[in-house]
């Protein structure tokens, strides 16, 4: 007879709580984000300031006193140049979220001034944010030159002024209303 053997068992078995996979994301600095908490901060990261990707609507919340109306959403792309690929081109926009154009136009508010926010996949550049065509491996092949280092850089190409500014996504409302100002 074993010494260690149970007549009963009454003790449960550890049975593993399923939780929401959307709870948790992690940074590229290593750290371990809430994401309501992570939301709650525009997306950015409280631990490095990196700024993850963010939707459209996501924006113009940040941007917009309040909500505004989408303008030209009944207008969808098409294949005007016949566009050949493994998969047709409807089935290529089939895949994609929510936002099929290359640009999103709303109609609203910044600070009490009536504008029209257009917001592309590039704007007004976010710190680190890479910025190109293509990566810098497939550049330094295509042209057979050393490339500087972080030459993607939203840092580096406002230093050499191909941006006028880098912000932040937090003061993103407060400098687009500053240039209003300039130019209103």
């Amino acid at each position: 007879m074993s010494w260690f053997t149970r007549k009963k068992q009454n003790i449960e078995k550890n049975t593993k709580k399923d939780l929401p996979n959307d709870l948790w994301r992690k940074c590229s600095c290593g750290e371990i984000l809430y994401n309501p908490e992570l939301e709650a901060s525009f997306s950015i990261c409280h631990h490095c300031n990196f700024h993850f990707p963010i939707t459209s609507e996501q924006y113009q919340d940040i941007i917009l006193d309040k909500k505004s109306e989408s303008l030209f959403s009944d207008i969808s792309s098409i294949d005007m140049l016949g566009f050949k690929a493994n998969k047709s081109y409807e089935e290529i926009l089939e895949t994609v979220p929510n936002n099929k154009e290359a640009v999103d136009c709303f109609l609203g508010e910044i600070e009490k001034r009536k504008v029209v926010l257009c917001i592309m996949n590039v704007t007004i550049a976010e710190p680190k944010a890479l910025i190109g065509f293509a990566g810098q491996r497939v550049i330094k092949q295509t042209t057979s030159q050393e490339l500087p280092d972080h030459f993607q850089t939203s840092e580096f190409l406002k230093e050499k002024g191909f941006i006028d500014f880098v912000v932040d996504r937090k003061n993103l409302k407060n400098s687009i209303s500053k240039v209003l100002d300039v130019l209103a």
